[in-house]
């Protein structure tokens, strides 16, 4: 800040603030803005005397505030004109900022023109009656955004890979999650129709997920080929308002082939391509106000899938248990993606995960009496072999850069089901409830389909 000067009581002060100017003129009303400690102040003037408006010099910030008045004058200067009212200042002194009162003067602060000096004159003055071009205006918080405000935000794009992953996980882990259930006999052909609808919920998520299928099948004797077609689709609330709407469809082939037909052992092997279309709507808070910025990347996955099945291994009384192993890899991209809209939209790197899991367990099977129907069930087990997924990197546009760590996952879960399976008319009917003690997939589900076999 320029060295303060303090103005001594002299004559050609006190004439000077007590001498009304002898020609005057309308000149329009100059405005500036400036930011100090904290503050953007939008600053205008306005000619008066305090005895006239004492309100308005009292409302000011820098009231009863000297150390902020002279700071402000020290960035103003002159470019609210003069102390007469004249825009640009034609006066050596500058329009004055007033802090305060000293019995019958006004406390003020001012630029002194000629000798570039902030002048303070806190006694002496202008006379409390005298009308002179004061300072005057408004002052807002600056709200610095940083990373740490927009982090949970930014997040939103892991959500968004996430959720195609849910969509990918529940194909396979779910409508497929019981392949000996498609198994026909040799030389038949399988037509059936399948969907999986839940929450999930795990870990702070707060959103559905969800599948349709269509199947076809035909067992060769030494494999049985199916191929499946189907539409996923996944939404998820999201921070500050956000929300996440993900929509894919899908193309699955599995063979199931028998490798010790007479012990009951089966082997599934399968592969599938996964296309999804993710709108994002990322919420964020501007000065406490919320505002989004939205974006529409595409997504893509792959994967393959090994599973042993053990079919009616053992008994316990009229209970059928059929244990297997399960090994899936996926691995999902989705594209980099500038959002619009909102105050501070953001750019976002293309971001690939790989996710392995292995999942042991077993399904059971209780003929119910005299009804065609059996009461199912499965018990299983998942470890996920990775830890965390991919970091998050990008822009918020023209402030900085950002490199957030990647999702730690839940490594080990549970799953449970129960329902009923049986003949329906000309086929074959299930309907399961579901649920997973915590994770990356659904937490409770419903499954349903209808096979025939001809």
């Amino acid at each position: 800040m320029t060295k303060l000067k303090t103005l001594p009581l002299s004559l050609s002060v006190l004439l000077a603030f007590t001498t009304s100017p002898l020609v005057t003129y309308a000149a329009p009303t100059p405005t500036t803005s400036v930011d100090y400690d904290g503050f953007t102040y939008d600053l205008t003037t306005t000619y008066t005397s305090y005895t006239d408006n004492p309100g308005l010099l009292e409302s000011q910030p820098w009231w009863g505030n000297a150390s902020l008045a002279n700071a402000l004058m020290d960035l103003v200067r002159f470019d609210l004109g003069d102390y007469f009212d004249n825009f640009p200042a034609e006066a050596p002194v500058s329009a004055l900022t007033a802090y305060g009162t000293s019995g019958d003067y006004v406390s003020i602060s001012y630029w002194d023109i000629p000798l570039e000096t902030l002048i303070d004159c806190p006694t002496n003055c202008p006379r409390t009656i005298d009308t002179y071009t004061y300072i005057t205006g408004s002052r807002t918080e600056l709200v610095y955004l940083t990373l740490a405000d927009v982090q949970a935000s930014l997040l939103s794009t892991g959500a968004g890979i996430q959720s195609s992953l849910s969509s990918v996980s529940t194909l396979v882990n779910g409508a497929h999650s019981r392949p000996m259930s498609r198994r026909v006999a040799k030389g038949e052909k399988t037509f059936w129709v399948a969907g999986d609808w839940g929450n999930d919920n795990h870990d702070g998520r707060d959103g559905t997920t969800g599948l349709a299928e269509l199947g076809i099948g035909y067992n060769f004797g030494p494999a049985q080929i199916n191929l499946s077609f189907g539409k996923t689709w996944a939404d998820q609330d999201l921070v500050h308002g956000g929300d996440l709407d993900v929509d894919g469809k899908y193309l699955m082939i599995e063979g199931i082939l028998p490798v010790s037909r007479e012990n009951g052992v089966y082997a599934t092997l399968g592969a599938y391509r996964h296309w999804a279309d993710a709108d994002i709507r990322r919420g964020y808070l501007n000065m406490g106000s919320r505002e989004v910025s939205t974006a529409s990347p595409d997504s893509r996955s792959w994967g393959v899938r090994g599973r042993l099945d053990w079919e009616n291994a053992f008994t316990v009384q009229a209970t059928r248990f059929s244990p297997y192993v399960d090994l899936w890899h996926t691995r999902t991209k989705l594209d980099s993606y500038t959002e619009s809209g909102g105050s501070f939209a953001a750019r976002f790197d293309s971001r690939d995960d790989d996710v392995t899991e292995m999942r042991l367990g077993t399904n059971a099977a209780l003929p119910i009496k005299n009804t065609g129907f059996e009461l199912v069930a499965n018990l299983e087990y998942t470890r996920r072999f990775d830890g965390s997924a991919d970091g998050t990197t990008g822009e918020v546009i023209g402030l900085f850069s950002f490199d957030l760590d990647g999702e730690n996952f839940d490594r080990n879960w549970l799953k449970g089901g129960i329902g009923v399976e049986g003949k329906l008319a000309k086929g074959k009917a299930s309907l399961m409830f579901n649920g997973t003690t915590e994770g990356e997939f659904m937490s409770s589900w419903i499954a349903a389909s209808y096979q025939m076999a001809f």
